[in-house]
């Protein structure tokens, strides 16, 4: 891939049209008796630009922080890590600085509109062509040499504008679109969530008559239901792997438990997987460390999973596995053991083994169990269908968002200068 556009494009490199500069290197004490604390701006700020209260402090002396200072509106972009990734600033306080993670970009006003050399940046990084030029060690650099040497298409400066009016005006109402769809499907899922739990916990009210005298969160529930403690229908289970070969499992409170090898997992997997515990098509897993959040669920295949979860084995025949994965994993369960959680702070509750098999829980009958565990089923389709149209057409959204981008800052799509100054 010798250039990210057209052949027949005109273009310059990025140089003719900008300054770039990159941040100070990171400096953890101070050098001179000048040097001042200062916070600064990494690429790792690019995903929390909410959050600039918190950033971290490095120190510079009073040229550096003029030389490196970054300001309101300035664009940014990622040397390291995600190389490339362009994005304005949004109000910053006072003396922020950037660290040499990422280049300030400020556009020569007479000959460029800095929201084009954007829009440009977002295309050539979208197409893949920054990962064929960039530097790699243990991931991309995209160096000073290399973002200046980037090619724009030659437009002139009224064009730029144009193209920047048309394109924010046709990627908010695109963005508004998303927005819209992803509310949707935001709705589908709490409508799952909350119709899954009133199926759980006893289906339609007026069938039944309800006890109403338990304050637990999971009452009333019909009255010819039962409590029973999870330990008379569960116990633990300890069966080690002696080799940790078996399919490794991971444990979601969106998902539930699924084979690690079926998700995108960031966290670094152990040396080894001996001594992990083995699990049963059937188990119910619990994250002891997150079951507050409902990090839990019946195991749909064999495995293994880390020696810190709780595996819970039911009794034969006594029970429909679905049924209690749907109810264990209902938001008001998961408030019930987190009310019986140990721990100081929220994120450090622990749900023991003794504790859990010490609850009391809601026991319909076999045949009920079986026959709302089957519509829990029919309701999870449903709405895996309906998410799956959503989640599509979002994708659709967005690819059209970028290919007008690239449209509009190529040239392909023809924008009348009129237009944007209307």
């Amino acid at each position: 891939m010798s250039s990210p556009w057209p052949a027949n494009l005109l273009t310059v490199p990025l140089s003719r049209v900008a300054d770039v500069q990159l941040g100070k290197m990171l400096q953890p004490v101070p050098s001179s008796p000048t040097d001042v604390e200062v916070r600064y701006l990494r690429a790792g700020s690019l995903s929390g630009l909410d959050d600039l209260q918190a950033l971290p402090v490095m120190y510079a002396s009073p040229t550096e922080i003029f030389r490196y200072a970054v300001h309101t509106g300035d664009l940014v972009v990622a040397e390291g890590g995600d190389a490339g990734r362009a994005e304005f600033l949004p109000e910053l306080p006072p003396g922020v600085i950037m660290q040499n993670s990422l280049h300030c970009v400020r556009a020569h006003s007479a000959l460029a509109d800095v929201r084009y050399i954007k829009y440009c940046l977002d295309a050539i990084y979208a197409s893949g062509w920054l990962e064929v030029i960039c530097n790699r060690a243990t991931f991309s650099h995209l160096t000073k040499e290399k973002l200046t040497s980037l090619p724009m298409p030659n437009r002139s400066l009224t064009d730029q504008r144009a193209v920047a009016d048309y394109r924010d005006t046709e990627t908010a109402r695109i963005d508004t679109l998303v927005s819209a769809e992803k509310k949707r499907l935001n709705l589908a899922v709490e409508r799952l969530t909350s119709a899954v739990q009133h199926l759980v916990l006893g289906g339609e009210k007026s069938a039944f008559a309800y006890r109403k005298s338990s304050a637990s969160p999971l009452a009333p529930i019909p009255d010819h239901w039962t409590w029973r403690r999870n330990k008379t229908f569960l116990r633990e289970f300890v069966d080690l792997s002696e080799f940790g070969d078996e399919e490794l499992l991971t444990v979601s409170h969106i998902t539930g438990v699924t084979p690690r090898s079926e998700k995108e997992v960031t966290m670094f997997l152990a040396e080894s997987n001996e001594g992990y515990r083995r699990v049963r098509r059937g188990d119910l897993v619990i994250n002891t460390m997150w079951a507050w959040m409902g990090a839990l669920g019946v195991s749909p295949c064999d495995g293994i999973v880390s020696p810190a979860y709780g595996v819970y084995r039911f009794n034969e025949g006594a029970v429909d596995e679905e049924y209690f994965n749907a109810l264990y994993r209902s938001p008001a369960y998961v408030m019930e053991m987190t009310r019986y959680s140990r721990g100081v702070w929220t994120s450090r509750l622990r749900l023991y083994p003794e504790v859990f098999l010490a609850l009391r829980t809601p026991f319909p009958p076999l045949s009920e169990q079986r026959s709302i565990a089957a519509q829990v089923r029919e309701l999870n389709a449903e709405t895996a269908r309906l998410i799956d149209l959503l989640k599509h057409s979002i994708d659709l959204l967005l690819e059209r968002r970028q290919a007008l981008i690239t449209a509009a800052v190529t040239g392909e799509l023809e924008i009348p200068v009129q237009e944007a100054v209307a």
